[in-house]
């Protein structure tokens, strides 16, 4: 089992980043840019991505538990069979 932690200092451009099936638990993304990204399959469970910008990206069946989401810019994000339990958002987004 391969396990990473990252850090984004103060945000990060990762607009449109290729990050299918990426293991990023408990990753730091505060504030980082992922607009368009496709994060497809990605494990971010615990990961921080308070106020991220997540605008367009793909993140179906990506494992977002308990993930922090506070004021992170969604809209038009694809959920299509994403875990999105202990985030707050598994009442508020139809996950099919």
């Amino acid at each position: 089992m391969w396990i990473c932690r990252v850090w984004i200092c103060g945000g990060g451009d990762l607009r449109g980043a290729n990050l299918v099936g990426a293991r990023l638990l408990q990753a730091d993304l505060m504030n980082a840019n992922l607009a368009g990204a496709d994060l497809t399959g990605a494990d971010l469970e615990e990961a921080n991505l308070q106020g991220a910008i997540l605008r367009g990206a793909n993140c179906s069946r990506a494992n977002l538990l308990c993930a922090q989401l506070d004021q992170a810019d969604l809209r038009g994000v694809i959920w299509s069979g994403a875990n999105l339990q202990g985030t707050g958002l598994e009442n508020r987004i139809e996950v099919k």
